[in-house]
């Protein structure tokens, strides 16, 4: 059974606005937190967020190719039907809402840094997974892989930011952190279809590309703890 595209914002847009509501009546039982002060100064902190919003527009051009990119892979390249695109995703989705609370465990266990090391490690050989899958079992795997690493990666990004930015503008950094973040979404599917168009009958070559450039952004992230983390 298939369901038009529409349908499946509507339920998508009823199920959010729900969530929304529950959310704002849990959060008003919850007393404001007190925020500290940041452990950096303040010189240092403005280089560091300069530096890690660069980082996080690279990241987000190239995780972004889990979407669109990924999409018209599977469908043109592989062959797969829209139902088996479909499904896949559905993998995806269904792994993030059950990943999501030990991913957030670990983070806290091992600290935003390493989950901002780990991610990408695990995206690159997500990526270099899909070069060598030749369908959709493959893909699935792979899919499960990079849901992981999602999982990890999305939440220490967002902590980071928090850790990073003036405690008294908060709102700011996020602002940027979003603008920046958005921006490298907007820039991943053009960066997906020249690598395509370039590297077509080499799918192996076509992800290494984006496996060796994540692989990169992990150790972009593992430079920027060194130099400018206490």
């Amino acid at each position: 059974m298939s369901y038009s595209y529409g349908s499946l914002f509507f339920a998508s847009a009823g199920i959010l606005l729900v969530a929304g509501i529950a959310v704002a009546v849990w959060l008003r039982g919850i007393p404001a937190a007190h925020v500290p002060t940041s452990a950096l100064p303040a010189g240092t902190t403005s280089r560091a967020l300069s530096v890690y919003l660069g980082l996080v527009l690279i990241g987000a051009i190239l995780t972004s190719q889990q979407f669109a990119t990924l999409s018209v892979y599977a469908h043109g390249e592989l062959g797969l039907s829209e139902q088996r695109v479909g499904l896949l995703y559905t993998v995806n989705g269904l792994l993030v809402v059950l990943l999501q609370f030990p991913a957030v465990a670990l983070i806290d266990a091992g600290g935003p840094r390493r989950a901002l090391m780990l991610g990408p490690a695990m995206y690159a050989v997500a990526y270099f997974c899909f070069g060598l899958s030749g369908g959709f079992t493959g893909l699935a795997l792979a899919m499960i892989l990079l849901t992981a690493a999602e999982v990890v990666f999305a939440p220490a990004l967002t902590d980071m930011a928090a850790h990073l930015g003036d405690r008294k503008h908060l709102g700011r950094t996020f602002g940027l952190f979003g603008l920046v973040q958005q921006l490298g979404i907007s820039l991943g599917p053009l960066a997906g279809g020249i690598a395509l168009d370039h590297l077509r009958d080499h799918h192996l070559a076509f992800w290494g590309v984006f496996a060796g450039a994540m692989a990169l952004v992990g150790v972009g992230y593992a430079w920027f703890a060194r130099r400018f983390l206490p």
